[in-house]
């Protein structure tokens, strides 16, 4: 069977993510798990009898094997496969650097950009320059 990794309750946030994080290794006795994204896909596309085979090589082909992000580490989130397209799903909305302030703050430290750096503008001076590059790094959360 091709299916997502299973789940404690009929309730998709309550993921075991402990099992999430076995994607790509032996962790099953004989199914194939898989993230949500790629279950669905399969489900959308693939009629009943759709022949599979299975490839086993050191070598993993022209697509590479597959990965996936590892959950743990993410408590406030990690009862929910990040790939699930539903609404609700708290990854939707969530940003490792939310949660880490300090490491944009380093960010921002480490990488400031003085007025030497802008060629022919005086008017601009270092610290209007740390709020425009922390006001770029949250537009790319």
């Amino acid at each position: 069977m091709f299916h997502s990794v299973p789940y404690e309750k009929k309730d998709k946030s309550t993921l075991e993510w402990w099992e999430y994080d076995k994607l790509g290794t032996k962790a099953s006795l004989g199914c194939v798990r898989l993230k949500v994204e790629d279950a669905k896909w399969i489900y959308d596309n693939c009629i009943p009898g759709t022949k599979i085979e299975f490839y086993s090589d050191a070598n993993p082909g022209p697509l590479g094997k597959p990965t996936a992000k590892k959950i743990t580490s993410h408590t406030e989130v990690r009862n929910w496969d990040p790939t699930d397209p539903d609404a609700n799903n708290p990854w939707r909305n969530y940003s490792e650097n939310k949660n880490k302030p300090e490491e944009i703050n380093n960010t921002v430290t480490n990488n400031e950009i003085t007025n030497n750096d802008i060629t022919n503008n005086s008017s601009i001076d270092g610290n209007q320059n740390k709020e425009n590059l922390q006001n770029n790094l949250q537009s790319i959360d």
